[in-house]
C-alpha cells in the first residue's frame, strides 16, 4: 500500500492548489465586486471611505476565504482515490484497493497488488496538472471596470454631496475669519499696552466650534471686533487727554 499512499498524498498537494486557485479565483471575484459597489456609491452618495483599510480588509479576506474554502473541500481517504482514478484513467483501481486494505481473501491481494502496480506508473503531475481555473479573467475584468470607475467624477444624486461641499467651505471661512479676529485682537493688546492703558478689553469671546456657527454668527463676531477697536480708540484718546490736562 506505500505505493498508493504515495501517489494519494501527491495527487492530494496538487489538488489542494488547483482548489486554492479555483476558490481564488471566486473569492477574489466576490470582493471586487463589493468594492466596485463600493466605489460606485461613493461616487453617487456623500460617503467617504478609507480605501487603504478598505483595500487591506478585502485582500486579507479574500487570501483567507479561498485557503478555508480549499481546505473544506479537501479530498480525503476513497474519495480523493476516486478522483486520482478519474484524472488517471486507473478504472477505480485505487478506490476499490482503499476498500479492500486489511481483507485477508486472496481476491483483494489481487487488487491490492494490482493497484501498486499501476500507482507505480502513475504520473502525479501529469493527473493532476496545475492549470489556470476557468473565469480567471473575471477578477481581470473586474480590476479593469473598478479602474474606470476610479477616475470617474463625482455625481451629486441626491444633492448631498453639494450640501456637504458648502458646509465644509462655511467651516473653512468660519475657521479663517476666527483666525483673523485673535490677531487682531492681539493687536489691539499690543496698542493698549504702548499706550499705558492698562485696562483690557474686555467681554472677551469664547472658543466657538466652527461648525455650529452660522454666516449670521460670523457678521456679529465681525461687529463686537469693530466694536472692540472704536472702544480701544477711546480709551487711548481718554488717556492722551487725560496726560494733556
Amino acid at each position: 500500500m506505500q505505493d498508493i499512499q504515495r501517489v494519494l498524498k501527491a495527487a492530494s498537494w496538487r489538488l489542494f492548489i488547483v482548489d486554492s486557485f479555483r476558490t481564488g479565483v471566486v473569492t477574489t471575484t466576490i470582493v471586487l465586486v463589493g468594492l466596485f459597489c463600493l466605489r460606485v456609491a461613493e461616487k453617487l452618495l456623500p460617503v467617504t471611505v478609507d480605501w487603504v483599510l478598505v483595500f487591506s480588509l478585502g485582500s486579507v479576506a479574500a487570501v483567507l476565504g479561498a485557503f478555508f474554502w480549499a481546505l473544506a473541500r479537501r479530498r480525503r481517504g476513497v474519495a480523493l482515490a476516486r478522483e486520482v482514478d478519474e484524472r488517471a484513467g486507473l478504472r477505480e483501481t485505487l478506490s476499490t484497493a482503499l476498500c479492500v486494505a486489511g481483507q485477508a481473501d486472496g481476491w483483494s491481494r489481487a487488487v491490492i497488488e494490482t493497484a501498486q502496480a499501476r500507482a507505480r506508473r502513475v504520473v502525479v503531475r501529469d493527473a493532476i496538472p496545475i492549470e489556470a481555473p476557468r473565469l480567471w479573467q473575471a477578477p481581470l475584468a473586474l480590476v479593469l471596470a473598478l479602474l474606470c470607475v476610479w477616475w470617474l467624477p463625482r455625481y451629486d444624486l441626491t444633492g448631498l454631496i453639494a450640501q456637504k461641499e458648502k458646509e465644509e467651505e462655511q467651516v473653512r471661512q468660519v475657521q479663517q475669519v476666527m483666525s483673523e479676529i485673535k490677531v487682531d485682537e492681539q493687536k489691539l493688546e499690543e496698542l493698549l499696552k504702548k499706550a499705558g492703558v492698562e485696562q483690557g478689553l474686555g467681554d472677551e469671546s469664547d472658543e466657538a466650534d466652527p461648525e455650529e456657527l452660522t454666516p449670521q454668527h460670523v457678521e456679529d463676531i465681525r461687529r463686537e471686533a469693530l466694536r472692540k477697536l472704536t472702544k480701544v480708540n477711546e480709551l487711548i484718546e481718554s488717556k492722551q487727554q487725560s496726560e494733556q490736562a
